[in-house]
């Protein structure tokens, strides 16, 4: 039994997207997890362990079809378990032990070197009696479409996963990043665009030069503009999107690189108007997707990673087998995702047709000026 209280399943979540290569089928998928499961806690020393568990507990070895495999979907956990000292302990220990040497030497003070090697003498003492730190990421495997999904959204620990990841099943992630995506989903070399400015006066010469940036920036003008509603193609036909704080702004010119706008109405401050004006442009936004009248998607949109947080997907009914809220909820993320990427497509389409964006960027220059009147 999948327990639903994992952070894929909560009503918040964050969410990265990844592809990759290898298609193995569930069998080979879990004896490969289960062969890199992570090691027991009783093997933990002074350096940490990691490796896979069950969505059960973060010490779970057990990883089978039955503790698993949900539908179409694999669900494990990429634990970690490790000893730190809390830095307000070391650091008093560290002090009553300088304070001892001095009485012991009849010093008045130590060296910083002579400070150092207590400090390195203590972590040696105290590290082995600190208890496990317990820390784990959410991971679902869709093996037909080789993709998966994670809660991880630090670099740090999204290297760490992937690194577990080509051990495991021998296959690098492709992270669905606006470069990842561009290439892996519409055939689009990110880094063959040329940088665009989106303002008629900007801040001297500079630019952003990110895909990402310019699809946010290029969704608040259409969106601004009355284009709320985009056929995104199947069943997507419809999707109506909204933009709102907080919203994040960058450009690394003269002034400050990064505005950060939150609280009341940002998008329509003088703020905002001064930020795009000056060249910038959104790095990331609360963006909200409404699929259907009962399917409304609200998440914040980093435009550098598209990595996302704060995701609020429709509500699951809770009264149900937990194994069945995971599918549901991987069916709802799949179909965010799908949308954001289709989303994300017809700007490209728009980007590299040179007429089209000629076009794009002229209505643009008129339109920015002219949002002073909704501040």
């Amino acid at each position: 039994m999948i327990p639903p209280a994992m952070p894929l399943t909560n009503p918040t979540l964050s969410l990265n997207v990844f592809e990759f290569e290898a298609k193995p089928s569930a069998e080979e998928a879990l004896e490969a997890l289960a062969g890199l499961a992570i090691p027991p806690i009783e093997t933990l020393n002074v350096e940490p362990i990691s490796g896979w568990a069950t969505p059960r507990f973060l010490l779970d070895r057990e990883v089978t079809d039955e503790t698993c495999r949900a539908g179409k979907y694999l669900h494990v956990n990429f634990a970690k378990a490790e000893r730190k000292i809390p830095k307000s302990l070391l650091t008093a220990y560290c002090r009553m032990e300088e304070l001892a040497v001095m009485k012991e030497r009849g010093l008045q003070a130590l060296s910083r070197k002579e400070k150092a090697q207590i400090k390195d003498e203590m972590k040696k003492r105290m590290l082995p009696k600190m208890p496990p730190n317990l820390t784990g990421s959410d991971v679902a495997l869709d093996l037909p479409a080789r993709r998966l999904y994670t809660d991880a959204t630090s670099q740090g620990r999204i290297e760490k996963l992937e690194l577990l990841l080509a051990q495991t099943l021998h296959t690098a992630m492709v992270p669905l990043d606006p470069a990842g995506a561009a290439i892996r989903l519409f055939n689009v070399q990110a880094e063959d665009l040329a940088p665009v400015v989106f303002s008629p006066k900007p801040n001297g010469d500079f630019v952003v030069n990110s895909v990402g940036f310019d699809f946010l920036t290029w969704l608040l003008f259409r969106v601004e503009t009355g284009r709320t509603s985009f056929d995104l193609g199947g069943g997507l036909r419809d999707v109506r999107v909204a933009l709102d704080g907080p919203v994040a702004m960058r450009l690394e010119a003269q002034g400050a690189h990064r505005v950060a706008l939150r609280d009341g109405a940002p998008l329509g401050g003088v703020e905002c108007q001064a930020a795009l004006l000056a060249g910038k442009k959104i790095s990331s936004v609360k963006m909200a997707l409404q699929l259907a009248e009962d399917q409304v998607y609200s998440a914040v949109v980093d435009g550098g990673t598209f990595s996302v947080h704060s995701l609020k997907p429709p509500a699951l009914d809770a009264n149900r087998d937990a194994r069945e809220i995971f599918v549901d909820r991987m069916s709802q993320l799949q179909v965010f995702a799908d949308a954001f990427y289709a989303l994300f497509g017809l700007f490209l389409r728009e980007r590299t047709d040179g007429d089209a964006w000629g076009k794009t960027i002229r209505e643009i220059h008129a339109w920015l000026p002219a949002r002073r009147a909704q501040a």
